[in-house]
């Protein structure tokens, strides 16, 4: 853990929060990938409160209570417990919590639910360490919920696949073959963003032959 985090996290827990980094350094740090420079933190202090305790942020996305800090140099993004309402494929409205784990339950999938303490010490709720030592894409809640709030998280499940070598839920990949046109329903630059990834780790032939096998024509790339 970067020094930096580490008093980050500190700073919070002395001012009476509680704060965790969450998500994807855990994720990798346990798939002993070290060279992680992308942080995240969850906490349950609210944006303002953040923004009262660090000089340098960016409230644009305050109002989903996400701030990003810059804290000697490193970016941060410290995002307060909450519990997320979509309508029509869109986040319209958040209520904030004070409990760890119904924050956790709202996200996409159970390998991105582990959080990691200051001391480093691992917080597993939702069993995403098991699911990382049997190398497969779960979620927490009913896949057709968690697609139908955000079909953005059909590439994301597809490209964890492709970066990690996992294999998919059979509730996942079922539900991706039976509704393959809601594919249609992500936005193009996310769709762009999630395989730009896939290129960029060297795992394009995985995609493809994903795409091929289960005729998801729906999702169309530029190969160059």
């Amino acid at each position: 853990m970067d020094k930096r985090v580490y008093e980050i996290l500190e700073k919070l827990e002395s001012n009476g929060y509680l704060a965790y980094i969450v998500g994807g350094y855990v994720r990798d740090y346990l798939l002993c990938n070290k060279n992680i420079l992308d942080y995240d933190i969850t906490t349950n202090a609210r944006p303002n409160q953040v923004k009262e305790l660090f000089s340098e942020v960016n409230d644009k996305f305050s109002k989903y209570g996400a701030i990003k800090v810059k804290y000697k140099g490193l970016e941060v993004d410290i995002t307060t417990f909450r519990a997320d309402t979509y309508i029509d494929g869109k986040l319209s409205s958040i209520e904030y919590l004070n409990d760890l784990k119904s924050d956790l339950i709202r996200r996409d999938f159970t390998i991105n639910t582990i959080c990691m303490d200051k001391d480093g010490n691992i917080i597993d709720l939702l069993n995403g360490v098991n699911d990382i030592e049997n190398k497969i894409i779960k979620t927490m809640r009913d896949v057709k919920i968690v697609f139908k709030e955000d079909a953005s998280r059909i590439i994301r499940a597809i490209r964890f696949m492709c970066q990690l070598s996992f294999k998919l839920s059979d509730d996942i990949l079922e539900y991706i073959i039976e509704n393959k046109e809601d594919i249609l329903l992500i936005p193009k630059y996310k769709l762009n963003y999630e395989i730009s990834l896939i290129k960029k780790m060297g795992k394009i032939d995985v995609l493809k032959e994903f795409i091929d096998k289960y005729k998801l024509d729906y999702i169309y790339y530029d190969n160059k």
